[in-house]
């Protein structure tokens, strides 16, 4: 699955989700935990934007590690 062809909205689902997910990579953990916590405190849709990008950016970097793959199969595998 390449990362581009990830439908953005998608991404705005995980991103504005409430539910709690089981990753396997402390920084993907870390990662949806600060940009939530942004959300919170900025939501306008060129904050989402810019946050969607930062998380397509960090998953096409370390796209090839099998925890990345296992946690983007979690986070979008429930959104298809």
């Amino acid at each position: 699955m390449k990362i581009q062809e990830i439908d953005d909205s998608i991404w705005r689902d995980v991103l504005l989700s409430n539910k709690d997910y089981n990753l396997n990579f402390l920084a993907v953990q870390i990662l949806l935990s600060r940009l939530k916590s942004k959300v919170q405190t900025n939501s306008s849709p060129e904050k989402i934007a810019e946050y969607v990008n930062e998380m397509k950016f960090f998953f096409s970097r370390y796209e090839n590690l099998p925890p990345v793959q296992a946690d983007l199969k979690q986070l979008i595998g429930e959104k298809e």
